[in-house]
């Protein structure tokens, strides 16, 4: 399993699309998910640019793990918490998936601001956006220390360029191209 980090509007999910195909994984995308999945109530908390508990999201995550996200899964969106992140180790360590890396993408936040004012989705104003970029800085962007603690691989790639540039650099981070 390759985990794949950033701040909103970094591109994650392109990213994580792209390198779904390249390398023949499958991709899931927790906010993808939750945007196709999840009730009315828990589709306001989120327009509202809030994230669900650890027990929520964990509880989603555990569900589909075996199903939709295996050992060849690109995992978009997930862990965000140090919470997560540790029971996301704890799966890890008890065999039931392997993580490969942490590929985390990375843009100045007035990119991401430009980027996702102009995408257009209901969720994303000005206000809602730095809040979710700050809400990143503070409970996500911490993880990734972490998780060089616990002995995980961690890709830093610059999430800025065309889709294809940033796309061949995470590639051969990882060791996949065929170069």
């Amino acid at each position: 399993m390759i985990i794949v980090m950033g701040p909103v509007g970094v591109g994650k999910s392109v990213q994580g699309q792209l390198l779904a195909d390249k390398i023949s994984y499958n991709w899931f995308s927790l906010g993808h998910y939750l945007r196709e999945n999840a009730p009315e109530s828990t589709q306001a908390t989120l327009s509202a640019g809030k994230l669900l508990t650890d027990t929520e999201v964990i509880e989603i995550i555990d569900s589909e793990l075996g199903k939709t996200i295996k050992d060849t899964s690109i995992l978009d969106g997930f862990p965000r918490t140090l919470d997560q992140s540790k029971w996301l180790i704890e799966q890890h360590k008890a065999g039931r998936i392997q993580i490969e890396a942490v590929v985390l993408l990375e843009a100045d936040d007035s990119v991401l601001l430009g980027r996702l004012m102009s995408r257009g989705r209901q969720d994303d104003n000005e206000e809602i956006i730095k809040q979710r970029i700050e809400t990143y800085n503070t409970l996500t962007l911490p993880i990734i220390e972490w998780f060089s603690e616990q002995n995980v691989v961690v890709h830093k790639i610059n999430g800025v360029g065309s889709p294809e540039d940033i796309s061949q650099s995470i590639v051969k981070a990882l060791g996949k191209d065929d170069n």
